[in-house]
């Protein structure tokens, strides 16, 4: 019997198969990600078993391979997104220019790149996983500018709610709509004489 689902890590596999009983363990979407994730060190969760292996290492084998055997550079390319999902929502415009990569190539600079970058993330103490492909509906990732944006937006539309209940904070909603621009209005009395 082979048990497979909600397999993210080698702690995952493991327990599994001492909880189940199963003969073997299977994952899909998880080692599209992590293809070490069979490997007690490459993806433990605990710190102190974790290799040094990082997700721009992997994508750097990976590209060496796909280039030494003739990979198609569109399913190379979807496989990059994967392994790097976590790093490109930090570095978006990286994203981007794997996005416009047309070879292996360019991919190939494209990791490096972020390579670079994390290494002065992570020596600068910036804390942002590893990996979150996986993860990504469940438990998404956002940059601190996106969640200040979505933080604000949650608060506006709680705001209007309060407004249009008529409850306390109608005042304050009322304020906040008086400063926003209408639709299709100029936003500063200069644009408007323009």
């Amino acid at each position: 019997m082979i048990a497979n689902g909600g397999v993210r890590t080698y702690e995952d596999a493991t327990r599994c198969l001492e909880v189940t009983g199963c003969d073997a363990v299977m994952s899909s979407e998880a080692l599209l990600e992590n293809p070490g994730l069979f490997a007690p060190s490459s993806c433990s969760r605990d710190s102190g078993r974790r290799s040094l292996l990082l997700q721009e290492d992997l994508a750097s084998e990976y590209l060496e391979l796909a280039k030494a055997h003739g990979c198609q550079s569109k399913c190379v390319k979807a496989h990059m997104f994967h392994f790097l999902y976590a790093a490109l929502q930090l570095h978006t415009d990286l994203r981007s220019q794997l996005g416009q990569a047309k070879g292996i190539d360019e991919m190939a600079a494209v990791n490096e790149a972020l390579r670079r970058r994390r290494a002065e993330d992570r020596a600068g103490g910036v804390q942002w996983p590893e990996t979150g492909w996986y993860m990504r509906y469940r438990e998404p990732l956002r940059c601190p500018e996106e969640k200040e944006r979505k933080k604000r937006k949650a608060q506006e539309a709680e705001a209007d709610a309060e407004a249009v209940r008529g409850g306390p904070g109608a005042e304050a909603a009322d304020e906040q709509a008086s400063k926003r621009p209408a639709v299709g209005a100029p936003a500063t009395a200069a644009e408007g004489a323009a």
